[in-house]
């Protein structure tokens, strides 16, 4: 009876090693996809017009919200979430729901938009479009983000 408990023994730790294995790699799986390009990059004395202006393009690399947090603004501005195929590709507005309105903040704001899921697999490249919501024209500088955590 005790050689069939020590080999039953030995299974279980076997097993139970492997889930944990198995549990570590999962988690790690997904720290790794939900890490897309999160990294902030600056806009800085951004013209704010009822044209609407662009961020530079970056690569977006998963389904998370973009993000922005405006660390200078005299008023406050719409901000709508543009995607394209390439770079430098045809815009196309892919703001999920309402585009929001935002204005100077300590905190991030979050911009739920369409790129990377279903129908717009292919739109990879995000940049915002700022446009004012008041009557006058203003600068603007802050940070944005086309993923997030």
């Amino acid at each position: 009876m005790k050689k069939f408990f020590k080999k039953n023994f030995v299974a279980k730790k076997i097993v139970a090693l492997a889930l944990c294995a198995a549990t570590l790699f999962t988690l790690g799986g997904v720290n790794a996809y939900a890490a897309g390009n999160y990294k902030d990059t600056g806009f800085v004395n951004f013209l704010i017009s009822g044209t609407t202006n662009y961020t530079s393009s970056r690569q977006k690399l998963d389904k998370t919200s973009a993000s922005i947090k405006v660390t200078s603004a005299s008023s406050s501005m719409v901000v709508r979430v543009y995607g394209s195929k390439t770079e430098n590709g045809t815009k196309k507005d892919l703001t999920y729901g309402t585009p929001k309105i935002v204005k100077q903040s300590k905190t991030y704001t979050y911009l739920p938009n369409k790129l990377r899921e279903k129908n717009y697999e292919k739109y990879v490249w995000c940049r915002l479009g700022f446009t004012k919501a008041q009557l006058v024209n203003f600068r603007a500088s802050g940070l944005w983000s086309p993923d997030s955590i």
